[in-house]
């Protein structure tokens, strides 16, 4: 993985992990784009969703909808 959702384990969005492994690769620059777009987006669909739960909720219960598909 590369990018801020390796330090996690994944992004946990099935689909951003699945794009990473598959279409991401050194030096191609649009699918990299792609690829920080995704993240980007889940991050917030991920804080979203961590806003709604009890402050002491860990975050590793913390999982998206899943209609917050990509």
């Amino acid at each position: 993985m590369n990018g801020s959702e390796g330090k996690l384990g994944g992004s946990k969005f099935l689909e951003i992990d699945m794009f990473n492994e598959v279409y991401v690769r050194p030096g191609d620059e649009l699918v990299e784009q792609l690829h920080s777009i995704m993240v980007e987006k889940g991050q917030t669909v991920f804080e979203e969703v961590a806003s709604q739960l009890p402050l002491k909720t860990p975050i590793e219960e913390v999982f998206p909808l899943e209609d917050a598909a990509f």
